[in-house]
């Protein structure tokens, strides 16, 4: 079940919005806490019918016309393993985005951002004691919060064709001090018709 509001605002003649959200999940979950019993903290062994919660929020403010920050927060209680997308119990993010006018590019929009993300910590124990997670665990932890900075050049090729280009630095990947840093390039294409 999941519960998202919305309230948009504006500061002067800069519109922002704020996104509240909520969800709990019931499944056939794995508990961290349990696996810490099992041989190689396997917790496919724990699997039984549980229920996670969390919360998430995300903020949106221009600043001028060609200049707007944005934010975003995020927990959840980190007991269960995930059964979805990434491994982390908490997040927040910071970042700006500036379009490009002032290049005579209007359509082009150039950001940066900053993440830092962690892990509960009894899931800090499972992944210490050798468990996995969706895309974390190795046999071993040193743990420490994930940091990310990312930055993003978006453009558009024609009417119908945009591309990206991003890099990202990622410290201590998957909250291990032991590992990284890492680099990440990547691009991105959006065709519409």
């Amino acid at each position: 079940m999941v519960a998202e509001g919305e309230r948009r605002y504006s500061i002067g003649a800069h519109p922002g919005v704020v996104r509240p959200l909520t969800f709990v999940n019931q499944g056939e979950f794995g508990s961290y806490k349990a696996a810490l019993s099992v041989p190689g903290a396997d917790i496919s062994q724990t699997h039984a019918n549980r229920h996670t919660f969390g919360f998430g929020l995300n903020a949106e403010q221009e600043i001028t016309k060609n200049v707007g920050v944005f934010s975003r927060a995020g927990w959840n209680d980190g007991h269960n393993e995930a059964w979805m997308f990434t491994d982390i119990n908490h997040s927040g993010s910071l970042g700006i985005s500036v379009k490009g006018e002032a290049w005579r590019r209007p359509d082009d929009t150039v950001g940066i951002a900053g993440v830092i993300s962690g892990i509960s910590k009894v899931n800090q124990d499972f992944l210490a004691a050798g468990g996995a997670g969706i895309l974390d665990g190795d046999g071993s932890l040193n743990y420490a919060a994930e940091g990310v900075l990312e930055a993003y050049y978006d453009f558009q090729i024609s009417k119908h064709i945009r591309a990206a280009l991003d890099y990202q630095f990622v410290a201590n990947p998957a909250f291990n001090s032991a590992r990284g840093p890492v680099s990440v390039l990547g691009t991105r294409m959006h065709w519409d018709f």
